[in-house]
């Protein structure tokens, strides 16, 4: 059933509580951010290290901030940053970033120890995407038709083997990775307005292309997400498409129309929840202000809208983030937004509760023991403490 929630949740969970408020880089477009427009982070935090009781996140000021989880204490501070989110692949121990925003180079950190272990020599000169997973390390550029694709070796970084695409590589929020395949977004020319030919790379860990899947949108940003025999990836069309996994080819999109003169863009990664009865449910975050949970009708080749709930609009008049949602095992949903952070029932899209800090939460939440740790464009990270994780 199509539900929009408009009201708050009969809810046995209490509304959370501020445990930490951590200072985490450049705020309110200050003078120590190191691009002009970006304040705060954008990156989305990774629990690290053997026992999981450290928080590293990214911010514009271009580092990368360790936290403890227990109470948000800085522990360190690494070289990296930007809108990046370190990449945290506990087979390898160790955690991978871009080189910060002025910089040009992927560095791989073990985890527990965080020193240094490598620094690319592959000649990025200008970072796109990177990610770890299942012991692979990836990094793509934006070079317009010189980009390239990198497969680094994950104990030294050096090159194992690269792909061209005949246009900017983006897939900013980095590549979905798995134990059979990495998938990365490719785009056209650097303005999206102008794009007409973004596709879905989908190539296995020697270097073979399996399949690419061209949308016919205008850039892909957002990380793809995998379901049982679906990819899903959103454009900035304002479309979520859904491809097979197999053997590549649209199976089906979701479009939003225009926001504010704009396009929905759906930037944010999705995630996937199998109900009950085996059904997969996407769930998303959009420009529009929404976030949505659409299922897939493989039979129909066609999605169905099971719920959306309104953020509200930022305080700049736009509306929406780029946040991935986080669903705890309780079934229970935590999202950024544009002047906070939500927490929704998973089936409904009912609030539950909302924590507002006032300033976008385009990072994407990170559960673990009771707590919800999130940062945003305030220069925040905020860890709260909720029974309902």
């Amino acid at each position: 059933a199509f539900f929009i929630a408009s009201s708050v949740a009969s809810s046995p969970f209490p509304a959370p509580e501020l445990l930490s408020k951590v200072t985490v880089g450049c705020h309110h477009w200050g003078k120590d951010c190191l691009v002009p427009g970006f304040t705060g982070t954008d990156s989305s935090p990774s629990l690290i290290g053997e026992n999981l009781d450290r928080v590293a996140i990214g911010s514009y000021d271009g580092s990368i901030h360790i936290l403890s989880s227990q109470d948000g204490d800085q522990l360190a501070l690494l070289e990296g940053g930007g809108e990046d989110s370190p990449s945290y692949d506990p087979q390898t121990s160790s955690i991978t970033v871009w080189g910060g925003l002025k910089g040009s180079t992927i560095i791989n950190y073990n985890s527990d120890s965080l020193e240094e272990n490598w620094r690319t020599d592959v000649p990025i000169s200008n970072v796109a995407t990177s990610g770890s997973g299942f012991g692979y390390i990836y990094a793509g550029t934006a070079e317009g038709a010189s980009s390239t694709f990198y497969s680094l070796d994950s104990k030294t970084g050096a090159t194992k083997w690269s792909y061209s695409a005949s246009s900017e590589m983006w897939g900013t929020l980095g590549p979905l990775i798995t134990p059979a395949m990495v998938c990365v977004g490719v785009g056209g020319d650097a303005n999206f307005l102008l794009n007409k030919d973004s596709k879905l790379v989908c190539l296995d860990h020697n270097g073979t292309t399996l399949h690419e899947t061209e949308t016919g949108g205008r850039q892909i940003q957002s990380r793809p997400s995998a379901g049982k025999s679906v990819i899903y990836v959103g454009d900035y069309d304002s479309c979520l498409y859904a491809v097979d996994k197999e053997v590549g080819g649209v199976i089906a999109k979701y479009c939003l129309g225009r926001f504010g003169g704009y396009n929905s863009v759906i930037e944010g990664t999705s995630v996937v929840v199998t109900d009950g009865d085996g059904q997969e449910h996407v769930i998303f975050d959009s420009w529009d202000g929404n976030i949505y949970s659409l299922s897939l009708s493989l039979d129909e080749a066609n999605f169905k809208v099971d719920w959306k709930t309104n953020l509200g609009d930022s305080k700049f008049g736009g509306g929406g983030a780029a946040s991935t949602p986080f669903v705890s095992k309780n079934e229970v949903l935590f999202v950024g937004g544009p002047t906070g952070v939500w927490s929704l029932k998973v089936e409904t899209g009912e609030v539950i509760w909302f924590y507002e800090t006032g300033e976008q939460c385009g990072s994407s939440p990170t559960v673990w023991d009771g707590k919800v740790g999130i940062g945003c464009e305030d220069g925040y990270f905020y860890i709260l403490t909720t029974e309902a994780c």
